[in-house]
C-alpha cells in the first residue's frame, strides 16, 4: 500500500516537473523566433517583476522573464513616427523591444542593454510593441512619444 502511494506521487512529481519544463521549453524558444514573436497570443513567465505599464510609459525590474508580452497596440491611420526612449539594463539573459506591424513583421527596435532615443516608423494599420526575452534579468524603462502631426492611437494591453 505504502509502495503504491509512493509510486502514484513519484509521477504526479514527474508530470509537474516535465510539464513546467515543457512551458519554459516553448518560451525559451520564442527569442530567436519571428514566427512566435509575431503570434498574436502571449506566453510569458516571470520569476520575478515589479514596476510599472502605464499608457505611455513602463519602467520594469525583472527576473527570469521567458517569453512574449505585448505591452501596447499603435494604430495608425497613416505611417507615422513614434519615438522611444529607451534604457535597458541587464544582470544576465537576453532582452529586446520589438516592433509587430499589421502583416505580422517583426522589427527588433532595442535589444540587450542600450540607453537611447529611438525613431521608429510605425507603417498604417494596427502594429504591436511587445517585449522578448531569455532568462533575461534587469530592468526596462521606456516613455513613448508619437508624431502630433499624424494620427497614431496608443493603447495599454492589460
Amino acid at each position: 500500500m505504502i509502495s503504491r502511494i509512493k509510486t502514484i506521487l513519484l509521477i504526479l512529481l514527474i508530470g509537474l516537473v516535465s510539464g513546467c519544463s515543457q512551458l519554459n521549453s516553448y518560451q525559451a524558444g520564442i527569442y530567436d523566433d519571428d514566427a512566435k514573436i509575431a503570434n498574436q497570443g502571449d506566453s510569458y513567465t516571470f520569476a520575478n517583476r515589479l514596476g510599472s505599464i502605464k499608457e505611455t510609459s513602463l519602467h520594469l525590474e525583472f527576473g527570469g522573464f521567458y517569453g512574449k508580452q505585448t505591452v501596447w497596440t499603435i494604430e495608425a491611420n497613416e505611417k507615422g513616427i513614434v519615438w522611444l526612449d529607451v534604457e535597458i539594463k541587464l544582470d544576465g539573459g537576453r532582452f529586446k523591444i520589438c516592433l509587430v506591424d499589421a502583416n505580422r513583421e517583426v522589427t527588433v527596435i532595442a535589444e540587450n542593454e542600450t540607453d537611447e532615443v529611438i525613431q521608429v516608423e510605425v507603417p498604417q494599420g494596427k502594429n504591436y510593441l511587445v517585449l522578448v526575452g531569455k532568462n533575461a534579468k534587469g530592468n526596462a524603462r521606456i516613455s513613448l512619444r508619437i508624431d502630433e502631426n499624424k494620427r497614431i492611437e496608443i493603447e495599454l494591453v492589460n
